[in-house]
């Protein structure tokens, strides 16, 4: 069974070359050095992997939002054309009922793949959100719900398993919770450790999306500092290991200083594929690149052999 470590971040567009505008163009360079996130630099590969520009916005007006981008991003579907919009923050009732059918997890778990939601999570997490009438768990949270996934919570994290959002796990600490402070590369070695017990992981990042929509250029720098040493040391470790890497975002904002919103700046796409994999099936893999954000859930499920099922697009609207 392939291995695969999935790494969402959050808000991470394909800016300008000007590092005063654009704080996030050296994230990747702990993977490459010449991997640089501005436009007419970022590469179509790299020793060990390869980087594509995604479209995000996926031919519906507006500015790209977390809801349905993420939506899109999981399930392989075009999920601004099927609602008819970009949608911010929480999915709504109609893009709960496209995750509950065809979010990663659900497909893993309907073709016996092991998979895993790797982000550290607390109980109060989930006693806060679950009051009101609207939905408040992010995409995250209700596909690893519809595929009766776990999630890691504080005992296990204890025992070496999961990472928390921040990677350190110091914004946890700084909220009551007795863990432990971990490196960067201790984050990276616990995703790796991960894969002997599943076959599909997935972690996700969300503070360059906040403070990206702050423009508090000082902690976005901080974030970088943990960030960019932990993507470096994981794509080793998976090279290392013989597990694909993928990281992938949903929709710009940190590359551009120069607004406080999202854009609609295409987002970065990297893959690197387990060492073992053998050539002609990593050809096959990217004989046709991919080109926007639903394409990321189509090479996972290529990688597993997953059927893709291009029909459902837009048939299932309301």
């Amino acid at each position: 069974m392939e291995k695969v470590i999935l790494i969402f971040i959050d808000g991470v567009g394909i800016g300008a070359d000007d590092r005063t505008r654009n704080p996030v163009i050296d994230l990747f360079k702990g993977i490459d050095s010449g991997i640089r996130l501005c436009e007419g630099s970022f590469p179509s590969e790299f020793p060990g992997g390869y980087g594509f520009p995604l479209d995000a916005c996926l031919g519906v007006d507006g500015i790209p939002q977390s809801a349905t981008g993420q939506s899109s991003l999981y399930t392989g579907v075009n999920a601004q054309a099927y609602l008819g919009y970009h949608l911010n923050a929480m999915p709504n009732d109609a893009l709960i009922h496209l995750l509950c059918r065809e979010s990663l997890p659900v497909h893993m778990k309907r073709n016996g793949i092991r998979s895993r939601n790797a982000n550290l999570h607390s109980s109060a997490f989930f006693g806060q959100r679950r009051s009101g009438h609207r939905n408040r768990f992010p995409v995250s949270t209700i596909m690893t719900f519809a595929g009766k996934t776990s999630f890691v919570f504080e005992k296990e994290y204890r025992k070496g398993q999961g990472v928390y959002m921040d990677i350190t796990g110091k914004l946890m600490r700084e909220r009551g919770f007795d863990i432990p402070l971990i490196t960067p590369l201790d984050a990276a070695e616990r995703l790796c450790r991960m894969t002997g017990n599943e076959d599909f992981i997935y972690f996700e990042y969300f503070l360059t999306d906040r403070w990206g929509h702050k423009r508090n250029r000082e902690i976005l720098d901080s974030c970088l500092d943990d960030l960019i040493p932990f993507l470096g040391e994981l794509s080793g470790l998976t090279r290392e290991n013989n597990i694909h890497l993928l990281v992938c975002s949903d929709h710009g904002n940190a590359e551009d200083f120069d607004t406080g919103d999202h854009t609609r700046n295409p987002v970065p796409f990297l893959y690197i594929p387990s060492f073992c994999y053998p050539a002609e099936k990593r050809d096959a893999l990217l004989k046709n690149p991919p080109e926007k954000i639903t394409d990321v859930c189509n090479m996972v499920k290529n990688i597993y052999n997953i059927k893709i099922d291009n029909n459902i697009k837009i048939r299932e609207k309301k």
